[in-house]
């Protein structure tokens, strides 16, 4: 939970986009067979992150992203994803 945290804290340090966390069920939907469901029951994943990216709920675009917010998505998502990513590594 504590990577999580500093992730959420990482990705919104970037622009100020704010972001939540939480199951995917507790924030958005109950769902099953995503990708998150079997890499953590067929490939054994221990801890499973689940990423919603812009734009927010909100939205009325569902997932469609216009393209000028392509690159402050991926400067966002790649803030959240290395500090899970130095989590890892430090634990190696």
């Amino acid at each position: 939970a504590e990577v999580g945290k500093e992730a959420v804290k990482a990705l919104e340090n970037v622009y100020g986009t704010k972001f939540r966390l939480g199951t995917g069920a507790d924030i958005l939907y109950p769902s099953s067979g995503g990708s998150d469901d079997w890499a953590k029951s067929k490939a054994g994943v221990k801890f499973v992150y689940l990423l919603e990216l812009r734009p927010g709920e909100n939205d009325f675009d569902g997932f469609l992203l216009d393209r000028r917010q392509l690159i402050p998505t991926g400067r966002e998502t790649w803030a959240g994803v290395r500090v899970v990513i130095d989590a890892i590594t430090r634990t190696q």
